[in-house]
């Protein structure tokens, strides 16, 4: 009676933990447009090494409780995103690019662990993920080389009827690292 007792509160507890981890690995993002005197300093003068001269839209973002900004711009006819947290500290930078740019060791790679996931996928949006190692310069020289961190796709996913959809973080020789659920979005029935 003892041990049954134990070992119901074990599994009480690895339940709990289990749907608490589940919750986090949910993405839930909002995007709101800011102006630029709502952008601590630290931020935009990042930004301007960055973004050399372009025009910079800024945005207050929450994921659950995480709160960050992010600078967007267009750059050699890409888009890209630096995210940083809300003391000014940039986090990474992203820049959206098109399946067909990538190795196609990448994209067998990816697609092979797309399948292994569903038989119907879509994918959405593919952007490059570069972290600051060092200096802005140094971010620079590898975006410009393309020498990314990371992969990250919004893919959107049909199985037994149902659109789902996941973000999905790879790294460059293709091996997911992550695996978060997105938010469905309402017109679903319009992708397959």
């Amino acid at each position: 009676m003892k041990y049954s007792w134990w070992f119901f509160m074990v599994i009480a507890f690895a339940k709990a933990n289990s749907l608490q981890a589940q919750s986090s690995q949910v993405k839930i993002e909002k995007e709101e447009r800011i102006d630029q005197t709502n952008v601590p300093a630290p931020i935009i003068a990042t930004i301007a090494d960055l973004a050399k001269d372009r025009n910079v839209k800024y945005y207050k973002e929450t994921d659950g409780d995480r709160v960050s900004f992010e600078g967007k711009f267009k750059k050699d006819g890409n888009r890209y995103s630096a995210e940083f947290n809300v003391t000014g500290i940039l986090e990474d930078v992203e820049v959206e690019v098109e399946k067909k740019s990538l190795d196609e060791n990448l994209r067998t790679a990816i697609a092979s662990r797309l399948d292994s996931i569903a038989s119907r996928w879509r994918i959405e949006k593919i952007q490059e993920q570069y972290l600051p190692k060092s200096s802005i310069s140094q971010l620079n020289q590898n975006i410009d080389e393309r020498t990314f961190d990371n992969l990250e796709l919004i893919v959107a996913f049909k199985t037994d009827g149902k659109i789902y959809r996941k973000e999905l973080l790879f790294n460059s020789k293709g091996s997911l690292k992550l695996s978060r659920d997105v938010k469905r979005i309402a017109y679903d029935f319009l992708l397959f």
